[in-house]
């Protein structure tokens, strides 16, 4: 029933079935939204709403990259949130149901650029840095990310703004806020390694030296400098930053300045996530949630992952005032067929820290509307479903909330396409109730602090061959490094991006992945950097995976190491994954999600596919609407090319 009155609900995100989700004063709210363009024709709109979406997102601030200019933030002090009123009602008015997580974009407006110039972002010359189209906001000057001015104006139109909310007419229908900021409204930095040389960045990096080093004599061990000072610190020019001394790495004997600022330069961005997740939390009296773009280790950004400020995803998953994190849908590996659909984080480690992951679904259909082409846009109707059904099943085998995606407006005008979106909306809601418990037993490490002792052109990339994995026939749960002790055992462990080593590292690799006879694949050069002595020497990679300089394999007693130097097919690890006891829902070299309740195959080629489950239970295909029971838990599906089943193995989802 929708909640009447003008009372602010209380919003929570607590463990349900396995994952985490959205409470709304003390029940469970199902996390299926869409994403409105204010610019697009409002019958879009209402066709989406009628089909129950019941959760509208979209986007509001004094500036935005894409949309017209408003007067919300009139000067230091003088706020009009007309604009806004002017939104929520026009929405309510075609969807009378609808709950709101309104998207607040706080780049300031023009008139705090031009009254605040020693505030804004600089390059290494002393010159304030203009955007270029590389930042998706050509031309503009913007804030430096360590001004405190901008950060305390800034707090006083934000606090101002979710005050206002909360004590409106639609108080009732506010369900939190996405904060964002930088380039696309997802937290990148604008400006790459030519920026950020304002010395309020400079006074921020310094002190954040003094709280990891304490004193001078420590600093100058650490940086192998005996003339450093904390008041001698400068940020590394952008030419020392393009320019690693030690092949693809920052040389720890001559470029540890270069590697503590990096570190900095991708919490400061997390550090200013929190603070503004904090005003959100406080003006709105610890009800309302907070949801942000970042974490994406799993998707090339823009100027690169060493400038992206994205590589700090463990310090806001630690946050106590940010409890939701999303991505748009990868954009690698979205075609259908040899694609696959992926989060653009480390899903488990976002589950792990009882935050809830929304997936923005933002997939190119076959609808000719202005902004529906790229080249992931599907032909026909026929191949939108299908790419829609294995959207679906990702974040439900997952447990992920969603939003719909209709960016320039028509984009799911199909008059065949709306009943079935409806039929996915409604199953993506009863999956809520459903176990959504893990039943991955891969695990595929990213350790995000690997990425500052690394070049801007070096490969790998943390987010380099992810695709080839979705085909292995067997679900994946993606986690950081730094989350590995929270998570569940697994028979095979991926060590995807992970460079470093340290005391507590290493004894958590015995404690917890060289044990049970576990298989463990290394990429690359793992351990290479000994970071407690900081040390760059490929014998400390023996310290990580016990195989001796040369060797690729070896059975220890209770597991099995595999040093590999490039990505390997799906047909090398679905074998690594047979050796080490993993089962495989799909030989075929298709894609499986799965959890306790649901799986979801997706097809290249045509035929007759047979799946495998751990167990036989009785099967019902919601994309087909017809039970099935398994036979000695093998289930053959005749299929058609790029075709999708999502599959239910709960009594809750049987229609």
């Amino acid at each position: 029933m929708f909640l009447r009155g003008e009372m602010l609900p209380k919003m929570k995100i607590t463990m349900y079935n396995g994952v985490p989700a959205m409470f709304m004063n003390g029940k469970p709210k199902e996390g299926v939204a869409l994403w409105v363009n204010q610019n697009s024709d409002d019958i879009f709109y209402k066709h989406l709403a009628d089909i129950g979406l019941d959760i509208t997102l979209f986007t509001f601030g004094p500036h935005t990259w894409f949309l017209p200019l408003n007067e919300s933030w009139q000067s230091y002090d003088k706020f009009d949130f007309f604009p806004l009123d002017e939104m929520f009602e026009r929405y309510v008015s075609l969807n009378p149901k609808t709950f709101f997580i309104p998207r607040i974009y706080i780049y300031p407006p023009q008139w705090w650029i031009d009254e605040n110039p020693d505030q804004l972002r600089m390059t290494d010359d002393g010159k304030t840095y203009v955007c270029t189209e590389e930042d998706y906001f050509e031309g503009k000057k913007v804030p430096c990310i360590s001004s405190l001015k901008w950060r305390e104006d800034t707090k006083k139109y934000l606090a101002a703004l979710v005050k206002h909310c909360s004590k409106s007419k639609f108080a009732n229908r506010m369900l939190g806020y996405a904060i964002s900021y930088e380039n696309t409204e997802e937290w990148f930095y604008w400006g790459g390694d030519k920026i950020e040389y304002n010395p309020c960045h400079l006074e921020a990096f310094k002190n954040w030296l003094k709280n990891k080093y304490k004193n001078n004599v420590i600093l100058k061990k650490a940086w192998k400098n005996k003339d450093i000072t904390f008041d001698a610190v400068k940020i590394p020019s952008t030419n020392e930053r393009r320019n690693p001394q030690a092949g693809d790495f920052f040389s720890p004997e001559t470029q540890m300045a270069i590697i503590d600022f990096y570190r900095f330069h991708h919490h400061q961005i997390a550090d200013t996530i929190d603070y503004f997740s904090a005003v959100v939390k406080k003006a709105s009296g610890n009800r309302s949630l907070v949801l942000i773009f970042y974490g994406y280790s799993l998707q090339p950004t823009p100027r690169g992952q060493l400038e992206s400020g994205h590589y700090a995803l463990g310090e806001l998953l630690s946050s106590k005032n940010v409890d939701m994190l999303c991505s748009p849908t990868s954009y690698t590996g979205r075609e259908l067929g040899t694609g696959f659909s992926i989060f653009m984080a480390p899903q488990m480690s976002v589950k792990l820290n009882k935050k809830l992951w929304w997936d923005e679904n933002d997939m190119r259909t076959h609808t000719d509307f202005p902004g529906n082409s790229d080249n992931w846009k599907t032909k026909t109707l026929k191949d939108t479903i299908s790419m829609q059904w294995r959207q679906v099943g990702n974040e439900i085998c997952n447990g992920a909330a969603c939003w719909w995606m209709d960016q320039t407006g028509g984009w799911f005008e199909d008059p065949e396409l709306l009943p079935i979106m409806k039929k996915m909306d409604e199953i993506s809601k009863k999956s809520t109730h459903c176990d959504r418990s893990s039943v991955a037993e891969i695990a595929v490490i990213i350790d995000e602090q690997s990425v500052f002792i690394r070049g801007k052109n070096a490969m790998p990339l943390s987010s380099d061959d992810i695709v080839p994995l979705g085909h292995i026939g067997s679900p994946i749960d993606f986690i950081l490094l730094s989350d590995l002790e929270k998570a569940k055992p697994y028979k095979l462990y991926y060590f995807k991006y992970c460079y470093r080593i340290n005391k507590k590292i290493l004894m958590m690799l015995k404690r917890i992945v060289k044990k049970n006879n576990n298989f463990v694949v290394w990429l690359d050069k793992p351990g290479i950097f000994d970071e407690d002595n900081n040390i760059l020497d490929e014998k400390n990679m023996e310290l990580m995976t016990g195989l001796k300089i040369g060797e690729e394999r070896r059975a220890f007693k209770d597991w099995t190491s595999i040093l590999i130097h490039r990505s390997q097919s799906p047909e090398w690890f679905r074998n690594v994954c047979k050796e080490a006891g993993v089962h495989i829902y799909l030989d075929t070299g298709d894609i499986v999600y799965a959890n306790k309740s649901f799986v979801c195959a997706h097809f290249n080629e045509g035929g007759q596919k047979q799946l495998s489950f751990p167990e036989t239970k009785k099967v019902f295909d919601i994309t087909q609407n017809i039970g099935i029971v398994p036979n000695n838990k093998k289930l053959v599906i005749e299929t058609e090319p790029l075709a999708t089943s999502l599959l239910s193995l709960s009594d809750k989802v049987s229609k």
